[in-house]
Parts: structure tokens; C-alpha cells; sequence
């Protein structure tokens, strides 16, 4: 019901973040390159559909090599282009309101269960709140979990330690145990 009310609460804003007919109700993508990939594709697939609300605009903000370590920092490259891009489509931060995240932190090595996964959702938590700083009429977040890396291999200057198995399974706890303390 929680979601339920939160989507009856979306509304047409302009750029002042305030009710009007002909504004937009923004959705962006967060995340880094395969998250960029995916929300091209989610981007595609929901602009075909007729029944599509006019007035959502999907921004993807999501930034090759940028982990959740860079985006908890409310003053990191990844949010000046982030705003950049809301920009060049005449959007502004205040419009935001839906985001969909899959994101990890990139330079980290652990991978002890559960200690890796609750650190990781620590940083969920912190992504969150550098959000509503960054949109502050935001209402909805997705949170996805990473693809399987188990085949990645770790290379100098190529994969991080931290995009390896079984970092990505850890993923899915994070977000479990985040939104299961949300919840409580």
C-alpha cells in the first residue's frame, strides 16, 4: 500500500517542482555502463507501449566506471553530469521523481558473507539519502541487483575486484536486507 499511495502521489511537475498539467514526471537510470545498457533497453521497450503516461520523461544518468563509493559523494563528477544531462533535455532535478538504481561499489575486494553484503547495503543507504538531497520531490526508487560476473575476469586497468563473483550475489542481499529495515 506504501507503493500504492507513493504512485498516487506522482504528479506532473515544472521546473520549480511544482503541479502543472503540462510538466514532467521524471524517471532516471543510476547506475554505471551495464545499468546505462539496461536502461536504454527498459527506455525502449516502455516508450512503444500505447497506454505510456505522456508525461514521463526517462533520463539515463548512469556513467561507465562510476561505483556507489563516487555517487555517495553529493559533489562527485557522477551528479554534476548527471545534472548536465537533465539539463540538456530541459529538465530540471526538482522533476525527478522515480529512480531505478543498480549500482556497486567498484573498488571494493571483500567478498567474506555477511560482512561484504552489509557493508554494500550501508552504502545502498547512504545512495539514498545522497538522492533525496540531489532530488528532493523523488518518491519511488527500484533497486536491482548486479548480473552474474561469475565469468568476468579481473585484469589491470579492465575489471574491478569489485564487479567479481560472488560480489554480484552479495548484491541481492544488500538490497533484501535494506529495504527488509526500511520496512521495520
Amino acid at each position: 500500500s506504501d507503493l500504492l499511495s507513493q504512485t498516487d502521489a506522482l504528479s506532473p511537475l515544472d521546473s520549480n517542482g511544482q503541479v502543472q498539467n503540462n510538466g514532467k514526471i521524471v524517471m532516471i537510470g543510476v547506475g554505471a555502463s551495464n545499468p546505462r545498457t539496461e536502461f536504454n533497453a527498459f527506455m525502449g521497450q516502455a516508450l512503444s507501449l500505447s497506454n505510456l503516461n505522456p508525461s514521463l520523461a526517462f533520463v539515463n544518468t548512469c556513467i561507465g566506471g562510476q561505483g556507489v563509493q563516487k555517487m555517495n559523494d553529493p559533489n562527485d563528477n557522477y551528479w554534476k553530469q548527471a545534472m548536465k544531462t537533465l539539463d540538456s533535455l530541459t529538465l530540471n532535478p526538482l522533476q525527478v521523481q522515480i529512480a531505478w538504481i543498480e549500482t556497486e561499489n567498484t573498488a571494493a575486494a571483500d567478498t567474506v558473507f555477511p560482512r561484504a553484503a552489509e557493508t554494500f547495503e550501508g552504502e545502498l543507504r547512504v545512495l539514498l539519502t545522497t538522492l533525496q538531497l540531489k532530488f528532493p520531490n523523488l518518491k519511488i526508487c527500484y533497486l536491482s541487483p548486479r548480473a552474474y560476473s561469475g565469468f568476468a575476469i579481473p585484469t589491470q586497468g579492465g575489471v574491478g575486484k569489485g564487479l567479481l563473483y560472488p560480489r554480484d550475489y552479495y548484491n541481492g542481499w544488500a538490497i533484501k536486507w535494506l529495504i527488509q529495515k526500511i520496512i521495520d
